[in-house]
């Protein structure tokens, strides 16, 4: 463990920790186990999906876009990037918020084929994921993968 010789120093050093940790592979993991577990949750029960690889539960479309240090706080932006294969937009917002959604779409006036079936109905997947880590044993989780990334 490294000395320091005024507070700044040290707040400095595990700002840095913090940051680090935060983007490692470890925290990723219980990001995407939540995100995934919430897709299954809150979006397949209302749909029988053809595929894994690519869809809305592909971990790997679920990334950090973002890390921001303001002050002490630490914040961080983590999405599912999943495209429609047609139109090349993010469906993560129209699942999430429902047929209210508009974009622009070859498919349909408002992006969904028929927005008054229920699967058209918003699916709060992202919501369901933030609550996962916060409440659950996902929370458990991310604590031990952020202590044992901190005390590396």
């Amino acid at each position: 463990m490294p000395t320091f010789s005024n507070i700044k120093d040290l707040e400095k050093y595990v700002q840095g920790k913090v940051k680090d940790t935060i983007k490692s592979p470890q925290v990723l993991n219980v990001f995407r186990h939540a995100m995934v577990d919430s897709v299954y949750t809150e979006v397949y029960d209302y749909y029988e999906r053809s595929y894994d690889a690519g869809s809305l539960s592909d971990a790997r479309n679920m990334v950090f876009t973002k890390h921001k240090l303001n002050g002490n706080t630490f914040a961080s932006d983590f999405e599912n990037l999943t495209s429609d294969s047609m139109d090349g937009y993010f469906i993560s917002e129209l699942i999430e918020n429902g047929s209210d959604v508009q974009h622009t779409s070859s498919n349909s006036e408002n992006g969904w084929y028929n927005p008054d079936e229920k699967w058209a109905e918003p699916r709060p997947f992202a919501k369901a994921t933030a609550e996962k880590l916060d409440k659950t044993t996902y929370n458990k989780h991310l604590k031990k993968a952020l202590e044992q990334g901190i005390n590396n």
